[in-house]
């Protein structure tokens, strides 16, 4: 009973995340199936890198509401033509807060909050929201946040057209202090 019981609550459980993810894309077309690429990155990584199943697990779910406080960015924000003033891209950042307000008192089985509120983190300190540098950045926020970057560089947005993989690389490679050298080593090795 307990077993099946689990098992009802998981697929709830992933019912309610696919929906979400939906809602996110919805309101930015740019945005259709980047969830499920990041994971599918994020988890190409973890596995070069030899994390374990649920070091996996918690960069699958991670990747999945990864997006979640997109939906409370304006429209207008998410799908401008143009570069992002500075006020825009201020108001954007405030995705974290969001997703973090809507994540408190979800109750994971994985720790996958710390995971999507330290993607944007940088190791250098560039990143937002907090400026955390270097192991102060959760590992698999530092892999999710070269997935993320990886995916939304070799995707076409309304202002370009997707990178091909070795230019992607090229960029994460130039700011190599930023990201997680092993996490780029993984990218690195992507079928071209």
């Amino acid at each position: 009973v307990l077993s099946q019981y689990s098992r009802q609550r998981n697929h709830l459980q992933d019912q309610t995340m696919q929906t979400l993810v939906r809602a996110i894309e919805i309101r930015d077309p740019y945005l259709a199936g980047h969830h499920q690429r990041l994971a599918k990155t994020a988890l190409t990584i973890a596995k070069d890198m030899d994390l374990d199943a649920q070091q996996r697990s918690t960069l699958f779910y991670a990747a999945q509401m990864s997006g979640i406080g997109m939906i409370f960015v304006p429209q207008e924000i998410l799908t401008k033509p143009g570069k992002l003033t500075a006020p825009e891209r201020k108001k954007l950042q405030e995705h974290v807060k969001h997703a973090k307000t809507v994540l408190d008192g979800v109750e994971f089985d994985l720790e996958i909050e710390p995971v999507i509120t330290q993607m944007h983190e940088r190791l250098d300190g560039s990143g937002y929201p907090k400026k955390l540098k270097g192991d102060r950045i959760d590992l698999l926020a530092q892999i999710l946040g070269v997935a993320d970057v990886y995916c939304a560089l070799t995707s076409p947005r309304i202002y370009r057209k997707g990178m091909k993989h070795q230019e992607a690389l090229e960029i994460l490679n130039k700011d190599a202090k930023a990201f997680n050298a092993d996490a780029v080593k993984a990218l690195s090795k992507l079928a071209k």
